[in-house]
């Protein structure tokens, strides 16, 4: 069953996710999730170096391996491939080569804006970050972040998304037949479990590009495989559905039992690596994945209304999430003129609301434009 027949023809998979085009709504909702759980982990993080003290506000991110990010870049995977990667040649040559310049000049207008902020904040906010505002450094660090050759503090998905895309064009290129790139992009995440080349500039930062191409690349070569199959998990019954929650819950236990059990960092071991996507991470995240796909194929089914919000929100991810980090970065400067808990937690809920209603307006008056 192709992806013709999830556009075309909804009852053929009775699914609760209601499919617009070559899309899922369930899937812009599990995006908007992600980037809204991102916003909140980021003001976290943030305000903890800013100086901040005491718990984190609480996110899917602290109950299992794998965070939002994971969760962020396999849907937007999915979606490319729905939308690219079953077309033929020239025009996935095309469309895919667009992105990849579009997300580079979404990245202009993110860095001309963190740069801005930051000009406006507290010292303290431009120390923490790395965003240099002091003479050449200055002008060295904007040029690196718009040439894409580094990053600001929070930005760095962004050139995680031009190096997967542009793997992804090399493999359509060099191969072409599905079953042999998912074999190579393995063949290439496995290689880069071991770090050998961690030392060379372009795989370093947070993430590195050899591990991360796994959650990119393989959801978008498989996108109409992948969709069949995440709307029989919700049209499955009794233990089937049950499964990636059972999984979840087991992975929140576990997660726990380390935490009380050791006080070292599971994201700096290799089993749970953010940085290279370790493999129990990229599992956690697969489980996560699925059950964020059942609840919201639900919620599309059931409050139609609220589901179709979410749905908005994700529909232009690289909109929104530049709305966050630039969220994210006022918060960080708001919260220093009153650094307390409580002001912490109302800005998180501020911020995430804040990026949620840009999301949401955004996408109408793009609707409306049409």
């Amino acid at each position: 069953m192709g992806t013709d027949a999830l556009s075309q023809n909804r009852s053929n998979l009775a699914s609760p996710a209601k499919p617009s085009g070559n899309r899922i709504e369930a899937l812009d909702a599990i995006r908007a999730f992600a980037i809204l759980t991102i916003t909140i982990n980021h003001i976290s993080s943030l305000t903890v170096y800013l100086g901040r003290k005491g718990a984190n506000f609480p996110t899917y991110t602290h109950f299992g391996f794998s965070s939002a990010a994971e969760t962020f870049v396999m849907v937007s995977g999915l979606l490319f491939g729905l939308a690219y990667f079953s077309k033929i040649n020239r025009y996935f040559y095309h469309r895919s080569i667009g992105r990849m310049f579009k997300i580079m000049a979404a990245n202009c207008v993110l860095i001309l804006l963190i740069f801005s902020v930051v000009s406006m904040s507290p010292t303290e906010v431009g120390q923490v970050t790395g965003v240099s505002l002091n003479g050449s450094a200055n002008w060295n660090a904007i040029t690196s972040a718009l040439t894409m050759l580094d990053a600001p503090f929070l930005a760095t998905i962004l050139l995680l998304y031009v190096k997967v895309i542009a793997i992804l064009i090399l493999f359509r290129l060099a191969l072409r037949r599905t079953r042999l790139i998912v074999t190579i992009s393995l063949a290439i995440y496995a290689f880069s479990q071991t770090r050998i080349l961690s030392g060379l500039p372009w795989l370093e930062g947070d993430f590195n590009p050899l591990s991360w191409q796994l959650a990119f690349v393989i959801p978008a070569v498989t996108a109409k495989e992948c969709a069949v199959w995440l709307n029989r998990s919700v049209n499955g019954r009794g233990f089937v559905v049950a499964v990636p929650f059972i999984l979840v819950i087991l992975g929140f236990v576990l997660k726990a039992s380390l935490r009380y059990l050791t006080d070292i960092d599971l994201q700096e071991q290799f089993l749970f690596s953010k940085s290279h996507l370790g493999p129990l991470r990229i599992l956690s995240a697969i489980v996560s994945f699925v059950f964020l796909f059942q609840i919201f194929s639900y919620l599309q089914k059931y409050f139609p209304k609220l589901g179709n919000i979410f749905g908005a929100i994700g529909a232009n991810s690289l909109e929104t999430f530049i709305a966050s980090v630039v969220a994210v970065y006022v918060v960080g400067a708001l919260w220093l003129l009153q650094p307390s808990t409580i002001s912490y937690w109302a800005f998180c809920l501020a911020g995430s609301l804040a990026v949620g209603v840009f999301g949401y307006l955004f996408t109408q008056w793009k609707r409306m434009a049409i």
